[in-house]
Order: structure tokens, then C-alpha cells, then sequence
């Protein structure tokens, strides 16, 4: 069937400006990722400002590889001196994050979060302490729902002088 003018001049419009609009779905469904990784932290460090330890537990992977105060420990290790913690009364009196970026791999599976993080800690003793820090959270989608699977958390301290 021959085609019209105006016909063969859209088709060849169209087809010109695809290469140019296919990016835009992958960049779309980064920003989603984005979005909801930042919902997903957001809730995270709710929980644990709460002292909220079924909930906070809730959001890693029982295998996540874990780096606090620049010391490597497992999920079932965390999960229990914390755990302990909290329930000798000790917890967190205020934590609040700021700055926080958000990056989605290429594939959208995997997405890092990097934060600040201001945190006032109360202790059994009638002691209080203030910290900051920066804590680096990476996720990864496993049957389609999003865990931390790593994370760093260290001080936020003065440069060498």
C-alpha cells in the first residue's frame, strides 16, 4: 500500500526522535528508584531514632556485611548488641539525616545512599553523648523487595591539621 506524504513524513519524524526519547525510561525509573530509596532510608532511620528494633531489623538482609566505628561485624551479631542494648535502657534520644544522595546502578537493582547523620544517644547511666557522622547504605532488590545488604557508618571528624 503506497504511503501519503504527510504519512511517510511523520513515520520518518518518529523514528528520528526514538533514539532520542528511549533514554528517557531508563532515567524515569532511576528517579522512581531514587524516590523510593530515600522513602526506604527515610523509614529506616525512623524506626531506629524509635528505638523501633523489629522495624529497623526489618529493612536488611540477614547477610548484610555491617561497619561501625571502622569495626566489621554480621547481621545476627548487630542484631543482638543491639538488641541487648536497648533493652538495658540505653537508645537513641534524636537521630536526624541530612544530605542525603541517592545513586541507582545501571541494571536499577542496586542503589547506594550516602547521608549525614546528627545523633544524640541517651545511656542507662544518665549519660548523654552527641555525634555526627556519615553513614553509606547500599540496597540491592532481591524478588522485588529492596534491602540493605551493606553498610559503613563512621564520625564525622575534623580534617588532619
Amino acid at each position: 500500500m503506497p504511503h501519503s506524504t504527510p504519512t511517510l513524513a511523520l513515520a520518518l519524524v518518529l523514528a528520528a526522535l526514538a533514539p532520542a526519547a528511549a533514554p528517557a525510561a531508563p532515567a524515569a525509573a532511576a528517579a522512581d528508584t531514587e524516590r523510593e530509596i530515600a522513602r526506604l532510608e527515610q523509614d529506616c532511620n525512623d524506626a531506629y531514632g524509635r528505638n523501633d528494633l523489629e522495624r529497623y531489623f526489618a529493612f536488611y538482609a540477614d547477610n548484610a556485611v555491617l561497619i561501625f566505628y571502622n569495626e566489621r561485624t554480621t547481621m545476627p551479631a548487630y542484631r543482638k548488641m543491639w538488641s541487648e542494648s536497648i533493652h538495658a535502657g540505653n537508645g537513641v534520644a534524636a537521630w536526624r539525616l541530612t544530605d542525603l544522595v541517592v545513586r541507582v546502578g545501571p541494571a536499577g537493582d542496586v542503589a547506594v545512599a550516602s547521608y549525614h547523620v546528627d545523633a544524640a544517644n541517651h545511656y542507662a547511666d544518665g549519660h548523654d553523648t552527641h555525634e555526627q557522622g556519615y553513614e553509606t547504605d547500599v540496597w540491592v532488590r532481591r524478588h522485588g523487595r529492596w534491602r540493605i545488604e551493606h553498610v559503613q557508618y563512621s564520625l564525622a571528624l575534623p580534617p588532619p591539621s
